[in-house]
């Protein structure tokens, strides 16, 4: 699924706006793959579930930056991944889906999707005054905590060059089940 930018000619994007036009998603998995230490790619997951469900292909990339887009989840504080926006309703239905269960370290986990405000990164990156946009971010949502992009409420053309994190308490319902998750996984 990982293929270059190359056949589609997102290369030659210069904007998040661009690559929306040609037909992509642009998102954000890392604080889902550090937090809840997913070891595998769940774009590359996704794409085997949607190929055998839909019968065709889709076409996801990954783009690398020099400066932190994300902050505080290591190498993945830099990668953004892309994917055709026509599979990409499938993509959140299919990780809202998904229970992370890790018995050993006793945790549970539950992906949530959120928008958060950004100056666009590839302006950024090329020294273009940036234009506010968004990113889609899947953050964890478990039994101690959910992570949530800080919000602030920015003039236009002042949106952050990075996205910071906190924790908020985590959501009833998550903490039920992932409790019932882990007791159930004791008894066998």
């Amino acid at each position: 699924m990982s293929k270059p930018l190359t056949p589609r000619g997102l290369e030659l994007c210069g904007s998040f706006a661009e690559i929306r036009r040609e037909g992509f998603e642009v998102f954000s998995l890392g604080p889902v793959y550090v937090t809840a230490s997913i070891p595998y790619s769940l774009t590359r997951e996704f794409a085997h579930v949607y190929k055998k469900q839909k019968g065709k292909e889709v076409f996801g990339t990954t783009m690398r930056f020099e400066r932190q887009v994300i902050k505080g989840f290591g190498d993945w504080d830099f990668v953004l991944e892309l994917l055709e926006k026509e599979a990409y309703p499938y993509l959140c239905n299919w990780l809202l889906s998904n229970k992370f269960v890790d018995r050993e370290n006793r945790k549970y986990f539950e992906i949530r999707e959120c928008s958060a405000p950004i100056a666009d990164p590839i302006q950024v990156d090329s020294c273009r005054f940036p234009d506010d946009t968004y990113l889609n971010v899947f953050v964890p949502s478990g039994l101690h905590y959910m992570l949530q992009p800080f919000y602030l409420r920015l003039p236009h053309g002042a949106a952050p060059t990075e996205i910071e994190f906190h924790q908020v308490p985590p959501e009833e319902d998550v903490v039920r089940l992932g409790r019932v998750a882990l007791s159930l996984m004791e008894e066998t």
